[in-house]
């Protein structure tokens, strides 16, 4: 049951990813992006609470018109008491995307935490009106332990151009979290000479089992001065290393 809903999904997904460049009038990724993140805070990622950072980047690349991909890495470390665990993920988005209208893709990552494995991999979908964006994801998280299907969907707000509030929920098998997030680009440009922008981010999370996580971090964007809301929907998607907290 649980696979043909999954495929039943994907094959819609697929169908709109085709509908997509037909209604495409700008391109899926503006011009070759990135973006650097360094994050700190405390999060409950196995079992109990850790504290962590992370560093992380990505690049954004125009595959065609229509199509682009993207490439998400990270390294950081968690402190668990006397523990102190590696963390090092990587993840893979293909998608195509209508900046006027939405985005539709797949996409694979796998994090590693000291000798425990997570990998994910799925469909994922973007519909814009006007202020308001709809990001969800459906795919397969297999771990060490078990084999579960997942789920989110996000409610973005951008009650200025600058700033973006964030909802959402996510599903495991039986575990469901919610978390409320912000973002707010202080600079679109460091320097007129430079093409480097400057954000500043947050989310706190809470679920079942106790679950919890409280994450601030800085955000640096390369590509051409633009606002945060035509960042997220003209340059960079949702990073894999931000999912598999």
């Amino acid at each position: 049951m649980k696979k043909s809903v999954f495929v039943a999904l994907a094959a819609s997904l697929v169908l709109l990813a085709l509908s997509l460049p037909v209604l495409a009038t700008e391109p899926a990724v503006s011009r070759l992006n990135g973006r650097a993140d360094i994050m700190l805070g405390d999060a409950d990622l196995i079992g109990s609470s850790n504290d962590i950072w992370t560093v992380s980047g990505n690049l954004a690349i125009p595959v065609t018109k229509a199509i682009g991909a993207q490439l998400d890495a990270g390294f950081g470390e968690l402190e668990v008491n006397a523990f102190d665990g590696d963390l090092t993920s990587f993840g893979l988005h293909l998608f195509a995307r209508n900046p006027e209208l939405g985005l539709a893709g797949i996409f694979a990552s796998h994090l590693e935490i000291e000798d425990f494995d997570f990998a994910q991999f799925g469909v994922e979908g973007e519909y814009y009106s006007g202020p308001m964006t709809i990001a969800a994801i459906l795919g397969q998280q297999d771990t060490d332990f078990d084999d579960d299907l997942f789920a989110s969907i996000d409610l973005r707000w951008y009650p200025m151009d600058e700033l973006m509030v964030e909802i959402g929920a996510r599903f495991i098998e039986s575990d469901r979290r919610a978390h409320l997030g912000a973002e707010y680009q202080l600079l679109q440009s460091l320097a007129s000479y430079t093409d480097l922008a400057l954000s500043a981010y947050a989310d706190l999370a809470f679920g079942d089992d106790d679950y919890d996580h409280a994450l601030i971090g800085l955000r640096t964007y390369f590509g051409p001065p633009k606002t945060l809301v035509m960042r997220h929907r003209q340059d960079q998607l949702d990073s894999t290393t931000d999912r598999l907290k």
